[in-house]
């Protein structure tokens, strides 16, 4: 089965989800299946891209990681974790994610990990382009993140 996995974050984000999402990914990479993984550029916690990824040929950074395809989106970076910022952030992931999944070749079925929770739209929106089913993980819901 090939596999399209759309998440914001992907080692080496050490963010909860990453490191959960790249081991999902390895383990079905491991059991036989065909990974491909849009996500961005490594920021989390951070003001910019992660200084291993700074310097990247193409406007997007594609690299195999433990046997899964990975393509690294480029991204906003916040200053600052405010609303708007985050906003911003969370916004370039989602249609700059869209773009990358167009180049990703055939897929069985697209797994959307949230948060956040505009990845959705990306990977409802990639799901519709290339005809193919939709799985939406939530991995964790955080009313109060848009509370000033």
């Amino acid at each position: 089965m090939r596999i399209l996995i759309v998440h914001i974050y992907y080692s080496p984000d050490l963010t909860g989800t990453g490191p959960l999402v790249t081991q999902l990914a390895e383990d079905l990479a491991a059991s036989g299946e065909t990974v491909t993984v849009v996500t961005s550029l490594p920021h989390y916690g951070q003001t910019q891209v992660h200084p291993d990824f700074q310097r990247r040929q193409s406007f997007f950074h594609v690299e195999n990681f433990h046997g899964v395809k990975v393509w690294r989106t480029p991204v906003y970076v916040p200053p600052n974790p405010q609303l708007f910022h985050r906003a911003l952030n969370y916004l370039s992931f989602t249609f700059l994610s869209i773009v990358a999944a167009l180049f990703t070749g055939p897929t069985d079925v697209i797994l959307c990990v949230n948060p956040p929770i505009t990845a959705g739209f990306s990977a409802w929106l990639i799901a519709l382009v290339k005809g193919k089913p939709m799985v939406l993980n939530i991995q964790d819901v955080w009313p109060d993140g848009a509370v000033l």
